[in-house]
């Protein structure tokens, strides 16, 4: 059925005005329309809709082609895919905010094909309460966005498929082991474990090398996994542990001069492996050295005399030694010794002994080591005519002595005895003479 509004009717009929205005509700294919619109728009036969004025727009910034000016909410469908983004149009319902199209689309949700004409600063895909925000697929939920700073994980991944990965290489990412324990994985194998304890590299124990590289060197530190070595500068070691390279070493601080009593300075040390395997320092490869070698050392000699024959003692020489470490220390030593009259030009005939002794101290002590001595007696026929020795005897000492690291004083010393005897002694008068400290360790 179709209804006829006649204006002139509504013009001249005084009791049609008054119920329009006073109802001010409107029904289109129904007598009772709702009581909070003013329009209601029923199709009995379910089968009609409502058709909004099509229009071509331009772009969201420009009103045309409505004219004059839109008001706001003006509600159009746009027929036309026009603009430039970001005032691109699509096909679809607009309205007219005041200053541009606004799709309705875009007003109410992200659409599945994407959204136009965003503001990154404005829209956004969350909440506006304290809320985190779920992520899921196939009803399952996969990433979790908590309400403080925090991006979770809801599943845990492995290392075939880890959680985190990428679409074009799926087997390689990252993925949780347990309890504060993650890894790393690539082509499906766990490389890297980090737990609260440990970082393990390899913990299923693959077989697959490990490197780590430095600014000029590709291969630090590298560990052969199919022949279980670890190399130092080269990726192919020999042994369990190679380290190589023209100007490689170790160094280890506990071995050092400062950490260890064996290592001393100047002195290079031997390392030695214990029976637990263990290296030990010892004393220095230098086992034996002779800091002093004194020959022909007392000149023109050195004389001591006495008229009446009693004992004169006379240091001939004193030399300092520095020992690094304990040392066993040797002196060794010969010289000239010829015995004459007070006067020094008389032999002695008179058939009486004189006695000669040598011997060296070590830093002031009065104990002796490297003791030499000898006797002296000529007695020829009281007729004359006899013979006697004349010339130079010799007097040979050595001795050993255990010192400690530090700086050592070496004497040598002599010692002259007539009884009651007068003599003259002088000692070292040729030039064969030699006094000599060596050092063992």
């Amino acid at each position: 059925m179709k209804i006829h509004f006649n204006l002139r009717s509504l013009v001249f009929s005084p009791l049609f005005l008054i119920v329009f205005t006073t109802v001010a509700q409107v029904g289109i294919g129904t007598t009772s329309p709702d009581s909070s619109s003013i329009l209601d728009i029923s199709d009995p036969t379910g089968s009609k809709g409502l058709l909004i004025p099509r229009v071509a727009l331009t772009a969201i910034n420009e009103s045309t082609p409505i004219d004059p000016q839109p008001a706001v909410s003006l509600l159009v469908y746009n027929t036309a895919t026009a603009g430039i983004d970001p005032h691109r149009v699509y096909p679809g319902y607009y309205y007219w905010s005041g200053t541009s199209w606004v799709a309705l689309i875009a007003s109410e949700k992200w659409d599945l094909l994407g959204n136009s004409g965003t503001n990154q600063s404005n829209n956004f895909i969350g909440t506006t309460d304290a809320q985190g925000l779920t992520f899921r697929t196939n009803n399952i939920e996969r990433i979790r966005v908590a309400n403080g700073n925090q991006l979770l994980a809801m599943q845990n991944g492995s290392s075939t498929l880890p959680f985190y990965s990428w679409n074009s290489d799926s087997d390689m990412g990252m993925f949780r082991i347990g309890t504060d324990n993650f890894g790393f994985s690539t082509n499906k194998i766990e490389r890297l474990r980090l737990s609260a304890s440990e970082a393990v590299f390899n913990d299923p124990g693959n077989n697959f090398n490990f490197r780590i590289e430095s600014d000029n060197q590709p291969n630090m530190f590298f560990v052969n996994g199919t022949n279980n070595r670890i190399g130092i500068n080269t990726n192919d070691p020999q042994t369990e542990f190679h380290l190589a390279g023209t100007a490689a070493t170790v160094r280890i601080d506990e071995l050092n001069s400062t950490n260890n009593s064996n290592n001393v300075s100047a002195d290079p040390a031997p390392v030695y492996v214990n029976n637990e395997g263990d290296l030990t320092l010892q004393p220095p490869l230098i086992q034996t050295f002779m800091p002093v070698n004194n020959l022909n050392f007392l000149g023109n000699g050195v004389a001591i005399s006495s008229n009446s024959g009693s004992g004169v003692t006379r240091s001939l020489l004193n030399s300092t030694i520095n020992l690094t470490q304990e040392s066993l220390v040797h002196v060794n030593y010969q010289f000239s010794v010829q015995i004459t009259m007070p006067d020094g030009t008389t032999p002695v005939v008179d058939g009486a002994s004189r006695l000669y002794r040598s011997y060296v101290t070590v830093n002031g002590s009065s104990n002796q080591i490297a003791i030499a001595t000898g006797t002296y007696t000529n007695n020829p026929t009281s007729s004359g005519g006899g013979t006697y020795a004349s010339g130079y005897y010799y007097l040979s000492g050595s001795g050993y002595i255990q010192l400690p690291a530090g700086s050592h004083s070496i004497n040598l010393s002599v010692l002259g005895f007539g009884g009651n005897f007068g003599y003259r002694m002088v000692f070292g008068e040729t030039d064969i003479e030699n006094f000599q400290v060596v050092v063992h360790r």
